[in-house]
């Protein structure tokens, strides 16, 4: 086990680190109204973040709150720009310190690896095992334990000053009493990625698994035969309920690796990659709104442009050439 990291307070409230906290919370956002507000008054707002870190108490205003469909109900809690500026400066001198518990399994939230990584490496995956185990964690942001997850925090770091600031964000946000961590927030997504790096673990130390792929709570897993799927996925399941208080979901299932496995937006075959219907409807969508409204003033039309350009981007990975340009044939593009 790596060694407990001593950082400290004082290198949260750094000015470097504050002032770096500030520049990444506003990149493409300069124009919003509360950036403004906060830029201009900058010198004064780094102080007072400055001061509540280092005493420990923290001044965290309520989430704003935005439901999306898309397709299923999300609820997205969107902290203020104070608080976005607060979480930088805290996550980022502990990066490294966090990322030495992700293994090379893991591909959220870790620097260099992304979505296209972990779809290059289940498709490599494909190629070696018949058999690949797929499921996920049933409301996980929802479900995860605070008093689990500072146990673990307080095995990583050990000053008490930075445990408290950890343990304030924490539980500022909760679903049911002592559960749940807010989906929208940075910090959210860093500790739920390293909840569940002890799913991992117990994944490759325990059941022996080789051949593994996590996209922050989407698991795969490659094995040699069904049998040997199944016993693996029934002890996951006990071990999930037992150690992290979480249960998988209703759609986890062992799939034939040749017949394709649908991961992160696309269905991953041993030798190419398809694009979901899901992903098919949403390029179409967006391809069919340019058309309408993509000729209009300018603004408007940098907007469309815009849109189509991020659902172009979004499903270059996959081999989908022939059917965008069959679709651009069949709308007259």
């Amino acid at each position: 086990m790596p060694r407990r990291s001593a950082l400290a307070p004082q290198d949260l409230a750094a000015w470097p680190n504050l002032l770096e906290a500030f520049h990444r919370a506003a990149k493409g956002k300069r124009e919003r109204d509360d950036v403004r507000a906060f830029a201009a008054e900058l010198d004064l707002e780094l102080n007072s973040l400055r001061c509540q870190l280092l005493t420990g108490e923290l001044e965290l205003s309520p989430f704003r709150t935005l439901v999306l469909h898309d397709p299923k109900r999300r609820v997205i809690r969107v902290p203020s720009f104070r608080e976005r500026v607060l979480q930088h400066a805290v996550l980022a001198p502990m990066t490294q310190d966090l990322l030495r518990w992700q293994g090379m399994q893991s591909f959220a939230c870790v620097p260099g690896r992304g979505i296209h990584a972990a779809l290059r490496c289940a498709q490599r995956y494909s190629r070696l095992s018949p058999v690949c185990v797929r499921t996920d964690i049933r409301h996980c942001y929802d479900t995860i334990d605070h008093s689990i997850l500072y146990e673990m925090l307080v095995r990583r770091f050990k000053h008490p000053g930075t445990l408290r600031i950890l343990e304030a964000l924490i539980s500022r946000y909760e679903n049911t009493s002592g559960k749940g961590l807010p989906i929208g927030t940075r910090f959210a997504q860093h500790m739920a990625n390293l909840y569940l790096s002890a799913a991992d673990r117990f994944l490759l130390e325990h059941l022996r698994v080789h051949h593994m792929v996590r996209y922050m709570d989407d698991f795969l897993w490659w094995v040699e035969d069904e049998d040997r799927a199944a016993a693996q996925l029934e002890e996951f399941q006990s071990w999930l309920a037992g150690n992290l208080q979480l249960v998988l979901h209703e759609r986890t299932g062992i799939l034939p690796s040749k017949n394709g496995v649908p991961f992160l937006g696309a269905v991953v075959y041993p030798g190419r990659l398809w694009l979901t219907h899901r992903g098919q409807r949403r390029y179409r969508r967006a391809l069919q709104e340019f058309i309408q409204n993509g000729s209009g003033d300018s603004a408007s039309e940098v907007h469309w442009q815009q849109t189509l350009t991020a659902r172009t981007a979004a499903i270059l990975h996959c081999d989908t050439k022939s059917w965008r340009s069959a679709l651009h044939r069949e709308l007259k593009v």
